[in-house]
């Protein structure tokens, strides 16, 4: 067993489980049917307005069912995201998770790096809370999580070495509400004189919306230094292979 898979099980990021023990399982509680049943009601009747927010709030209401969802629809993901960075030889003090959900995937990429503080931030107040169960639960310490809108100005959020934005510019990207004066003045808020922006999306069409993305970030502090990729089972894609846009933003020299 190397050192990723490792961590991962450390964490209990066993998935993807067989689909009739994960159901099984997730049946046990009534927010985890409440969750299967608007997925499916979502995959019937094909809605284009969706309410990803209260399936979101449904999952992280209950912290059982937000691990098992997390360990069955990310671990394949978070397996290729952790080896990635595990590559780039990074070795940061701090880093802040834009998106945070319940944590998980913080506390998965602390174990890479010795002493590391960990911030996190998320809209749904009942993911902070998940977060902060799961902390205790697994011992992390050094960590704190903030019930936090990107959209609106910071308050209280610590200067950090990384920024790390997994599947979170894809969600707003688009969103006629992002408002990316304050979204650049957060990130600008946030950083020192060396702190890295790492943004990992599903951008259905990566090539334009990565271009977006940079365009979208010109009034901040970062500038684009490199563009990668990883491949990975998905979830969304019935276990199809999927791939997902990295990249990478330093700050400006000349700022």
């Amino acid at each position: 067993m190397n050192k990723i898979e490792q961590i991962l099980k450390k964490f209990n990021l066993n998935g993807p489980l067989d689909g009739d023990i994960y159901i099984n399982k997730m049946e046990k509680f009534k927010e985890g049917k409440m969750f299967l049943d608007f997925i499916d009601e979502r995959d019937i009747y094909e809605y284009e307005d969706f309410d990803y927010k209260k399936l979101y709030n449904i999952m992280s209401e209950n912290i059982a069912v937000s691990e098992l969802v997390a360990s069955h629809n990310n671990t394949p993901i978070y397996k290729e995201m952790l080896a990635w960075f595990d590559k780039q030889n990074y070795s940061p003090n701090s880093f802040i998770e834009l998106g945070c959900n319940n944590g998980m995937f913080a506390f998965t990429l602390s174990q890479l790096w010795k002493d590391v503080k960990i911030s996190g931030i998320d809209y749904s107040l009942y993911a902070i809370k998940s977060a902060k169960k799961l902390a205790a639960k697994y011992k992390i310490n050094d960590c704190a999580f903030f019930h936090q809108n990107i959209n609106n100005p910071f308050v209280n959020i610590p200067k950090v070495d990384l920024i790390i934005a997994p599947f979170f510019f894809h969600e707003i990207i688009d969103w006629e509400d992002s408002n990316w004066n304050i979204i650049n003045d957060n990130l600008n808020m946030i950083t020192n004189n060396n702190t890295k922006l790492i943004a990992i999306n599903r951008f259905p069409n990566p090539d334009t919306q990565c271009e977006q993305l940079k365009l979208n970030l010109k009034d901040s502090d970062f500038r684009e230094t490199k563009r990668d990729a990883i491949k990975t089972f998905s979830a969304l894609e019935d276990w199809d292979t999927e791939s997902f846009p990295i990249q990478v933003f330093s700050i400006n020299p000349s700022h």
